[in-house]
């Protein structure tokens, strides 16, 4: 599975003739505001569905992609996650492909701590349970679009290759950017690799009866 997160600008986007800009739905956008961005996301099960096709799955936020993260070099980053999904009863295996209803986050690409209560991926939250992430984003970080997903050893494959992730954009300073495109217009555009034969080995494995395409 691959997940890739790219920004682009309007006009190169004008100039990709088998995209229509008017079809374009960006997330909603949850910004800092004075120094901190301190919002709440949840991860339950959710049906998607768009030009014929239809999916059931995990999302964040109720949305596919989930919302726009955006914060500035310095900032705090406070998230608590809420895993709303219901217990299937299917139990953790080391190293295969397990669990399905546990989770947690993984802000990929961010420099910050690897250790609770920050970016610590050996969290793990069963259903109805929740996690206060809380992290300070270093104020020399340089600017870009990151990502932010599940990274539950044993359930990843089915979340993240069912497409739950969302974009986190460090913004960039004032001055940082050349005028001409610190003005442009910028579009945030969300990539999704889903293999459904893939998925159908994991559901094989594990017995989940959420994800359905």
């Amino acid at each position: 599975m691959i997940a890739s997160i790219l920004p682009l600008a309007w006009n190169l986007l004008a100039t990709l003739p088998f995209l229509e800009a008017a079809d374009l739905v960006e997330p909603p956008v949850i910004s800092s505001r004075g120094g901190v961005l301190d919002t709440t996301i949840t991860f339950a099960r959710g049906t998607h569905s768009r030009d014929g096709f239809t999916i059931t799955t995990r999302m964040l936020n109720g949305l596919l992609p989930g919302p726009t993260l955006k914060i500035k070099p310095g900032d705090i980053l406070q998230v608590n996650f809420q895993n709303n999904l219901v217990d299937q009863g299917i139990p953790y295996i080391h190293n295969r492909p397990s669990a399905p209803d546990e989770s947690n986050l993984h802000f990929h690409g961010l420099h910050i701590s690897g250790e609770e209560p920050s970016d610590d991926v050996l969290i793990h939250l069963g259903p109805g349970k929740s996690y206060n992430y809380s992290m300070q984003v270093p104020a020399d970080h340089m600017p870009g679009t990151h990502w932010l997903h599940p990274h539950r050893h044993g359930s990843t494959a089915l979340q993240v290759g069912g497409c739950a992730a969302l974009a986190v954009i460090v913004e960039d300073p004032p001055g940082y950017l050349p005028a001409q495109v610190a003005n442009a217009r910028e579009v945030l555009l969300v990539i999704n690799q889903m293999d459904t034969g893939d998925l159908q080995d994991v559901i094989g494995a594990t017995n989940d009866v959420i994800f359905w395409c």
